[in-house]
């Protein structure tokens, strides 16, 4: 059902460009993690929301071509296998739904999102930083800066209809990489990444002068 949902969403919404990305926001800064399957993204990003941040989407960044911004598809978070462990024991107030055993991904539970998330689901946001993360066992955190090019090619690997856009897509991702800050992040410890993504998405908060009363609206709910 997840899967046939994900297809039905990335079929339907080819007016926007889409990133298999986390995405999540503080205010008006948007955070975007795109990655690989087993990055630990989805596990990031449900800690990043248990710790204050607004869940826009954990598998879709859904971004506008008209003015860049990221809009919220908010929907409870999948988690696989150790993750679901992983969340529980970070918040133990989270909401997990029950466990999908033996699918094709192995175990599966689903995260709800938070109130303030649901609350503020027409709330759009400005990205600022695009945040490629990797888990890696015991590892303290390393973060390096991503050149343009390379995060030009990553971005345009991680889209879901890069090519079908054609040079709409194109324009899109260049605005991204003209206007957020790249970096590749590998991490082994969560407390020790969100205090990390906090950093830097405080300096991309100062930046914007953010405020949560000024939160762009999202055209999402009307496409």
């Amino acid at each position: 059902m997840e899967w046939g949902l994900n297809y039905a969403l990335a079929e339907r919404l080819s007016h926007y460009l889409l990133l298999h990305s986390g995405s999540l926001a503080k205010g008006n800064a948007g955070l975007l993690l795109p990655a690989t399957p087993g990055s630990g993204k989805s596990t990031l990003t449900a800690a990043l929301m248990c710790s204050g941040y607004r869940l826009l989407s954990d598998e879709f960044g859904v971004v506008s071509l008209e003015n860049g911004l990221v809009n919220p598809m908010v929907r409870p978070i999948a988690l696989k296998n150790q993750s679901i462990d992983v969340i529980r024991q970070f918040d133990p107030q989270a909401v997990l739904g029950p466990e999908f055993p033996k699918t094709r991904k192995g175990k599966v539970s689903h995260v709800a999102p938070s109130s303030v998330s649901v609350g503020q689901r027409g709330a759009a946001a400005v990205p600022t930083t695009v945040l490629f993360p990797k888990y890696e066992a015991n590892s303290n955190v390393i973060v390096e800066e991503v050149d343009p090019g390379s995060a030009f090619n990553k971005l345009a690997l991680n889209s879901f209809n890069y090519e079908f856009l054609g040079p709409h897509s194109f324009d899109a991702v260049t605005r991204l990489v003209s206007s957020c800050r790249f970096v590749r992040m590998t991490y082994g410890r969560l407390a020790d990444a969100i205090a990390t993504v906090d950093e830097l998405v405080l300096q991309d908060s100062k930046r914007l002068g953010s405020s949560p009363m000024s939160l762009p609206r999202a055209g999402l709910t009307e496409a």
